[in-house]
């Protein structure tokens, strides 16, 4: 190009959106720096700037600040903020602790959707500064690790006042749009499976998840099936496995017909102390006593054992929030609270029940009460797909069990106080 030429920024406008057009310059790759397209083209770096303002103008390309300047593709956002605890990103005592393999999860989900949508994915801390990201074209995913986590509030303050579209992962804290496991739904497709196997007394070991109790859905059509819950205080595993120790001597004691043949573990870090505690006992996993936790694949692994379980799916969890905050962004609508069902994932912990167990056997025994009490919680609209919508106004008081504490003898939390 001739430098003289007063319209040679409009004729690299025009070789530039050539190269977006023919895939030359792919979306979610940045294009070249400014210093590269100028000595490509033999023509100044200010030349390239107004050049780029011309394209950005039409559409054609997006500037990230700090990033890079990036080919349009109709995507409502520029960029997605995942926004944590610096403490789960640098932390290097437990590099295998529950809360950082789960915030490694998350970024995996996040970075997976935003390559998929052509955008960029940036990690900020609640140490950051959100003022300088608001910009109307960035979303933010709010992973609060711990519901407890003050800091982070003055993020969601600012995103909810500014309007920004924000998601929420693991925890509201009173955001409008959050993205979560299903938890309820996992516990039934785990005592469904457990029963189509035949199994009919089921040990359930559960945690307080921010300060409740999560419990399933009344299950009418398997009043066959008996399910002892117990509510674990889930860290850490050493006294969660102290805890099952006792309940297999209780739960698998006693006459024939009485004895649980199943244990469903979860969600967290309850599967791998619960098949400690029971070879501990001098039981076969499975011909003895089959167990299913509700876990992520790092924490079901245990001297060469794969326990079976449902898959604790911060990756789907993560990908999913992405595409809501898209939609949230485009629409100016709340996703509102959205439930990702788990997979079931096969293990070596889990077989048919015990022919000596099998059947209908056994009245309700004092340890043991049928799934329709012990399960007999509001009933949890959700679904067998990939996610169900929910009315933030009904969640709490159907997905969790107030009466119940946060396991260190505290009381529950309100939704108002948790927010």
């Amino acid at each position: 190009m001739q430098r003289n030429d007063p319209g040679v920024f409009r004729h690299l406008a025009q070789a530039i959106e050539k190269g977006v057009v023919s895939g030359a310059y792919p979306p979610g790759r940045p294009l070249p720096s400014i210093r590269t397209l100028a000595g490509e083209h033999n023509v100044a770096a200010m030349t390239v700037q107004r050049a780029l303002k011309v394209l950005s103008r039409s559409g054609r390309v997006r500037a990230v600040p700090g990033v890079g300047v990036f080919p349009a593709n109709g995507c409502p956002l520029d960029a997605i903020a995942l926004v944590t605890d610096e403490q789960y990103l640098t932390q290097t005592l437990d590099p295998f602790s529950h809360l950082r393999l789960t915030t490694l999860d998350v970024l995996a989900g996040a970075k997976r959707a935003c390559t998929e949508e052509g955008i960029h994915l940036l990690t900020v801390t609640e140490n950051d500064d959100p003022q300088k990201l608001l910009d109307r074209r960035t979303g933010f995913l709010m992973h609060f690790g711990d519901y407890q986590l003050t800091p982070l509030t003055r993020w969601a303050t600012t995103l909810l006042r500014a309007k920004e579209p924000c998601v929420a992962i693991g925890y509201d804290n009173g955001l409008p749009s959050f993205v979560d496991r299903d938890v309820p739904g996992a516990y039934e497709k785990g005592l469904r499976y457990f029963h189509q196997l035949g199994h009919r007394r089921v040990l359930l070991v559960t945690r307080p998840i921010a300060g409740k109790t999560p419990v399933v859905k009344p299950l009418p059509d398997l009043l066959d099936l008996q399910v002892r819950t117990y509510v674990s205080a889930g860290r850490p595993e050493s006294t969660v496995q102290q805890e099952v120790s006792g309940l297999i001597a209780e739960s698998l004691g006693g006459a024939p017909e009485d004895r649980v043949t199943a244990v469903l573990a979860g969600p967290g870090n309850l599967a791998r102390p619960a098949l400690a505690a029971m070879e501990a006992a001098g039981l076969s996993v499975p011909r003895d006593c089959s167990l299913v936790g509700f876990c992520s694949a790092q924490h079901a692994q245990l001297e060469g054992r794969r326990i079976s379980r449902l898959d604790n799916a911060w990756q789907a969890i993560a990908h999913r929030a992405v595409k809501e905050l898209l939609g949230i962004a485009a629409t100016g609508k709340d996703a509102g609270w959205v439930l990702v069902s788990p997979e079931m994932v096969e293990g070596d912990t889990c077989a048919a029940a015990p022919q000596a167990n099998n059947g209908n056997g056994g009245g309700t025994t004092r340890a043991c009460m049928r799934a329709s009490d012990a399960l007999g919680a509001a009933e949890l609209q959700t679904d067998s797909g990939n996610g169900e919508r929910q009315p933030r106004s009904s969640r709490m008081a159907a997905d969790y069990d107030d009466d119940n504490n946060d396991g260190n003898g505290n009381d529950s939390p309100t939704a108002d106080e948790r927010r």
